[in-house]
């Protein structure tokens, strides 16, 4: 079922997808373009896309499940480091500093600041529009106003004027903000007890399937049409999850999941190996391979203490 956009969007994203991955996908986006574009034609040829097999030859070791992603890895795996004494301001000014940058740009989360527009590039249409304001280099949040939108014909999304400099008396809710509050939900209800079933659940009693975008999105539809049939295995649970992640889900290795880890990251502090173990938990329920990789990266850099030194470990531990 499609969900984030049309089938047949979703189609062409997954040409591109399957050739990323391995595929031979010659003479789909040919066929793609040719063909009628009713559902039965469309859901006949996203089925023979999603049967081809992956290249002799492909020279990427992808794993996504757990056991292979810790087989990859050197044999001494994820150095473990403990922080002794807990700093709460630290806390205070990860979660804050998070809110603040959230509410920066949400504003300019749109059209041209994302795409470009003419010959301007999406960051430098932002350029353009703090300099009109006279508000560059930027030193508070994104003026509702700027010349910019008469010389250059740029507008702000109308959807988030609550944030802009004028207006903003709160965090608006933003997908950026609601996985934060939905990790520490799951760390009080379950502490390290928890499979990303257990995500598909949470989401489903407390996020609104409207606030969830492409990957999350289509993983969360698919997690609907059958979270009620008995798994009563492991494995079935493995292979349901699969499912879920993968069908007509054409963004599994977008960057959706590194954006949720960050209260994972947070509750490990110090341990980069457990916040990147809770991250893939998380994240290998909508993505897959480098999606996931990317959700284990952001959040083992945010549980070191220095950006520098995780750095450091990661090119030891990960080469």
């Amino acid at each position: 079922m499609a969900g984030w956009d049309t089938l047949e969007n979703m189609l062409k994203e997954e040409i591109k997808q399957r050739g990323e991955e391995g595929c031979n996908t010659s003479g789909f986006a040919e066929r793609f373009a040719q063909m009628p574009k009713d559902k039965a034609s469309l859901d006949t040829l996203y089925d023979e896309l999603m049967a081809l097999p992956i290249q002799d030859g492909y020279a990427y070791d992808e794993p996504s499940d757990w056991a292979g992603i810790q087989a990859a890895l050197p044999q001494n795996g994820m150095k473990k480091a403990w922080v002794k004494d807990i700093d709460r301001d630290r806390f205070r000014g990860a979660w804050l500093g998070r809110a603040c940058g959230c509410a920066l740009g949400k504003p300019v989360e749109s059209g041209d600041f994302m795409d470009g527009r003419g010959d301007l590039k999406g960051w430098q249409c932002v350029l353009e529009w703090f300099k009109g304001a006279d508000a560059y280099p930027i030193k508070g949040y994104t003026p509702k106003h700027s010349r910019a939108e008469e010389t250059l014909g740029l507008s702000l999304s109308p959807w988030c004027m609550k944030s802009t400099r004028e207006d903003i008396a709160f965090m608006e809710s933003d997908d950026d903000i609601r996985y934060t509050v939905l990790g520490l939900m799951m760390l009080e209800k379950k502490g390290l007890d928890w499979t990303p079933m257990n995500v598909g659940y949470l989401w489903s009693d407390h996020l609104p399937i409207s606030a969830a975008c492409t990957a999350e999105r289509q993983s969360y539809i698919n997690f609907q049409q059958l979270r009620d049939v008995p798994l009563n295995t492991d494995a079935a649970q493995d292979a349901f999850i699969d499912w879920v992640r993968t069908y007509r889900n054409p963004y599994r290795e977008w960057i959706g999941a590194q954006i949720r880890v960050d209260a994972y990251a947070y509750a490990a502090a110090g341990n980069p190996a457990l916040a990147a173990e809770l991250a893939w938990r998380d994240s290998a329920f909508s993505h897959v391979k480098n999606g996931i990789y990317g959700a284990m990266f952001i959040a083992a850099m945010i549980a070191e203490k220095s950006s520098r030194r995780v750095w450091r470990k990661f090119r030891r531990t990960a080469a």
